[in-house]
């Protein structure tokens, strides 16, 4: 396989330890592991047989990039500490801007994979959308180039273009996710297996990728089904919380109109 460069992860938790094999996988040879935390670091660069730090200031300075895929509350502090100026360095997160950087490196970027990562399960990275930014033209190729061989979608987004598909994207995935995590407990505390909401759920899913959600809603919120709705938030009496979840998001559904249809679209 033809060696495309070589690269620094900065991180070594969920988004990297899935980007950082992709990326090797594609060419990219990985020389240095940075993480807060030693035994992520050490587990990462194991792997590849490469150097580990849990100091910025140990960051080689010889590679043809940096991807830095840290939370996002600890990204702007790393930033200030790295020692090495004339590197292309991007991150990797959803919400955080072009500004983070604030023109301490001569090129940066951002390359944020639209995905949700655990170490337990693989993704096909080559199905997931790749949105990028960069400080000017050179690093925007570059960054092209980098996320084209690990994906067949590589979109051009402004940083605030992002910040509002990671808040739709928290919508969608995070508070879905919850959604069934809620359902899971209702069940078992009541010793019912979980399990029988799985085939609900798959269609539901399914539904929402072949037409609009809100055209696809069911359910007695969207029916105005008030005894139902009054029965159900009497269920969770001693569950406060739940129960304002319950209402607040029947009302969202009652407000959220369904598109209107075009006799072109018939």
């Amino acid at each position: 396989m033809k060696t495309r460069g070589s690269f620094v992860s900065i991180g070594a938790g969920n988004v990297a330890t899935h980007m950082v094999p992709a990326l090797c996988k594609s060419g990219y040879i990985l020389k240095q592991v940075f993480s807060r935390t030693d035994s992520h670091a050490m587990d990462l660069a194991g792997k590849f047989r490469v150097p580990w730090t849990c100091s910025p200031e140990e960051l080689t300075g010889n590679a043809d990039f940096y991807m830095l895929s840290l939370p996002d509350s600890a990204i702007t502090e790393l930033v200030a500490r790295i020692q090495h100026r004339d590197i292309l360095i991007f991150h990797t997160a959803g919400s955080v801007g072009m500004d983070v950087f604030a023109n301490r490196f001569h090129n940066s970027g951002v390359l944020y994979p639209l995905q949700t990562f655990s170490r337990e399960l693989e993704p096909d990275i080559s199905k997931i959308p790749i949105l990028i930014e960069a400080s000017d033209s050179a690093s925007l190729e570059k960054l092209k180039e980098i996320a084209g061989s690990i994906a067949e979608t590589v979109i051009e987004c402004s940083s605030e273009d992002r910040r509002w598909i990671h808040l739709a994207g928290v919508f969608a995935c995070n508070f879905t996710n919850h959604m069934y995590a809620v359902a899971n407990d209702i069940l078992r505390k009541q010793n019912i297996d979980p399990a029988v909401l799985r085939p609900l759920i798959e269609e539901t899913f399914r539904k929402s990728l072949h037409m609009d959600p809100a055209e696809a809603q069911t359910g007695p919120a969207v029916r105005r089904d008030t005894s139902t709705l009054k029965a159900h938030i009497k269920m969770l009496d001693n569950r406060e919380l739940l129960q304002k979840i319950y209402t607040f998001t029947s009302q969202s559904i009652q407000a959220i109109k369904p598109p209107v249809k075009n006799k072109s679209d018939e």
